[in-house]
């Protein structure tokens, strides 16, 4: 997404609304307009505590994402290589 140009904020928000309304249980995202996203899905009701947002892939997104996985959990990571977000990804598997 990062590729949005002018639309990156409004693209993002909207990613983020249908995030409060699928019924999530946490919403991670990561770096630049992602915040975008983390601030409409608190805005359409998911609450504050399951949204998350991470200026860096690695480190501390890695570290968050194995502390909230249970046995069994499906784990979606979508993210730009721009981001890397295989980083938080690989810190998560590892």
């Amino acid at each position: 997404m990062l590729e949005l140009g002018h639309a990156a904020e409004f693209l993002h928000r909207q990613v983020g609304r249908c995030a409060a309304e699928s019924g999530l249980d946490a919403l991670i995202t990561v770096q630049g307009a992602a915040q975008f996203m983390a601030e409409e899905a608190v805005r359409a009701g998911m609450p504050p505590h399951s949204v998350h947002f991470f200026e860096r892939s690695g480190g501390a997104a890695g570290e968050f994402v194995w502390q909230l996985l249970q046995p069994g959990d499906a784990v979606l990571f979508k993210g730009s290589r721009g981001v890397q977000i295989e980083q938080a990804m690989e810190k998560a598997l590892a």
